[in-house]
């Protein structure tokens, strides 16, 4: 089954960083040798990094970092093994539940223009003949959608229904949102809404169904007036927008030994819980400007976005569609959003630490199995690479 990042990796891969902030914090750079090969400049590091991902064994690999003072966008490998086409910083990856970070601005920025209300229960905006099938529906609000406080059954991690016995043998089918209800309505709830925190896609095929009927416009086009069009976004589509395009990025997995192409089932696909494609580079401009920029939203809807809801044991880090996670003992906050399916991997994070902040997104087209370990030695790798170039906000220079 395909499952979701957690927030306990989260958490681990910042203990790993903030260990390494530490480490080479101590590091002096002082008294060089009087004739020393020139050093390789922080790009050409992280292209290393690039290459060297490809070379132990992923098909391809993305990374876009932009700082106060430094910006990178670099690829290694190739848009599909079979035609070897080297990759662009252009090429489109699969973005999987990084899309639920879009969907969750879309929906924000539809509330501020006050087509919905992001406490409005989901039966205002639902029909009966949805709402009657979900558990105390009539005390779930948008908001509980995007923060999962919801309680909902999740249809690709509490079941394997939808996954093997319609997603995998229909790889062409354009799956709607209205598409997929059946695989989690009529369904036991986890918990009463708003009393604990548990991820479920589910979530976000109703949230992207409320923004629908509160607009009268698609997902698609939401997604596109609100933000790829506003930030000149070149390399990002969303769902169905995508068919007929080049450079988008075939992904892989092992199933029984051989390597399955997922290209056929995610070229297309555009279900809200998901369904975005986007450059490392679009990905980075997209988050930064998020975080930092007015661009996108303003600061009254960047609060709400990075509100965690607290709720749970431990309190829940998760705000709308994106992770909150702060250290005190760096005195930075980083910024998360994270996506594996089948066949592709992306995730972002954005470093602050007073007035300095960092944004790194990373791509690749290849997950599950051994692949996952070969992305995180990537990770690490560019992690090692930023923070010893004292890079990472909180960390001391």
């Amino acid at each position: 089954m395909i499952t979701k990042i957690q927030t306990l990796k989260v958490r681990s891969r910042l203990v790993a960083l903030f260990v390494l902030a530490a480490a080479f914090s101590g590091c002096s750079s002082s008294n060089p040798p009087a004739v020393t090969p020139a050093e390789p400049t922080v790009a050409e590091r992280l292209q290393t990094v690039l290459d060297q991902a490809v070379s132990d064994g992923l098909p391809g690999a993305a990374l876009a970092v932009r700082g106060d003072n430094f910006s990178f966008d670099g690829v290694a490998g190739v848009e599909e093994i079979a035609t070897a086409v080297p990759l662009t910083v252009s090429h489109r990856f699969y973005l999987a539940s990084v899309g639920k970070t879009y969907t969750a601005v879309a929906i924000v920025r539809l509330a501020a223009d006050g087509m919905l209300n992001l406490d409005d229960p989901i039966t205002r905006w639902l029909p009966l003949e949805v709402t009657e099938r979900i558990p105390s529906s009539d005390t779930i609000t948008i908001r509980n959608l995007l923060n999962h406080t919801s309680g909902i059954f999740d249809y690709q991690d509490d079941s394997d229904e939808w996954l093997f016995n319609a997603f995998l043998p229909d790889p062409v089918r354009h799956w709607t949102n209205a598409d997929v209800l059946p695989y989690f309505l009529d369904k036991p709830s986890h918990f009463a809404p708003g009393t604990n925190a548990s991820y479920s896609d589910s979530n976000y095929v109703l949230a992207g169904m409320i923004a629908e009927a509160a607009s009268g416009l698609p997902m698609q086009s939401i997604i596109r007036n609100y933000i790829i069009a506003p930030l000149g976004l070149q390399d990002t589509v969303h769902g169905y927008e995508s068919l007929g395009l080049p450079n988008f990025v075939h992904g892989y997995v092992e199933l029984d030994g051989d390597l399955l192409d997922i290209f056929p089932w995610y070229n297309h696909y555009g279900v809200t819980d998901g369904g975005v494609q986007a450059s490392a580079t679009d990905l980075a401009v997209f988050v930064r400007e998020l975080l930092t920029g007015d661009g996108v939203v303003d600061d009254a809807m960047r609060s709400e976005l990075l509100t965690a809801s607290g709720i749970g044991t431990p309190p829940s880090i998760v705000g709308l569609g994106i992770d909150i996670v702060p250290d005190a003992t760096a005195g930075s906050v980083v910024y998360v959003g994270q996506g594996q399916d089948a066949g592709s991997r992306a995730e972002f994070f954005h470093y602050t630490a007073a007035e300095s902040n960092l944004t790194i997104a990373l791509t690749a087209s290849a997950s599950l199995g051994g692949y996952d370990s070969l992305y995180s030695q990537f990770y690490d790798a560019v992690l090692e690479v930023l923070t010893s170039a004292e890079l990472m906000p909180g960390g001391d220079s």
